[in-house]
C-alpha cells in the first residue's frame, strides 16, 4: 500500500472503548489497542506518505448477535442497551462507509454516538453513575458458561 499510494485499512473494535463494564476486561482492552492503533496509523500516514490515497476506517460495532455475544447476559435497566444486532446488517453499513470513505463507522449510529458523547463529555465519576442508572454496569453484566 505505501508503495501503490493506495489502499483501504478497516479495524473493527467496538462501542465498549467508550463505556467498558468489568468482567470482560480483556476483551475490551484488546479493542482498545484496535482503536489505538487505527488512530496512530491514520497521523503516520497522513503526515509521513502524503499524499496518499490509503484510507482508514475504524468500526464501532454495539453488541453483535454472535457466538461470542451469546455468553453475555445484561441485565439493564433499558434492555435497548443490550439488543444484539445482526452482524449482516453490520457488514452492510461496513461496506457502505468504506465505500463513501467514511473514517469512522458506529453501529448501530445513535447508540454508539450516544456512548461515545457520554464518554467525551461526562467526568468520570458522573459517567460511573450514569452507566450505574442504566444498570449498565459489571454487576450486572453477566458470563453464562458456554454450552
Amino acid at each position: 500500500m505505501i508503495e501503490k499510494k493506495y489502499g483501504h485499512i478497516v479495524g473493527i473494535a467496538t462501542a465498549g472503548v467508550y463505556l467498558s463494564t468489568g468482567q470482560m476486561s480483556c476483551y475490551i482492552s484488546t479493542k482498545h489497542a484496535i482503536h489505538g492503533m487505527m488512530e496512530s496509523l491514520r497521523d503516520e500516514i497522513a503526515r509521513t506518505y502524503p499524499p496518499t490515497k490509503i484510507k482508514l476506517t475504524t468500526v464501532y460495532p454495539h453488541i453483535m448477535d454472535t457466538n461470542l455475544s451469546k455468553n453475555l447476559n445484561f441485565n439493564v435497566r433499558f434492555p435497548i442497551m443490550a439488543i444484539r444486532y445482526n452482524p449482516r446488517h453490520c457488514a452492510k453499513q461496513i461496506v457502505d462507509g468504506i465505500q463513501r470513505n467514511f473514517e469512522y463507522i458506529d453501529v448501530p449510529w445513535l447508540i454508539v454516538f450516544g456512548t461515545k458523547m457520554a464518554y467525551k463529555l461526562l467526568p468520570p465519576k458522573i459517567l460511573s453513575k450514569f452507566l450505574d442508572t442504566l444498570g449498565f454496569t459489571e454487576k450486572n453484566v453477566f458470563i453464562n458458561e458456554p454450552k
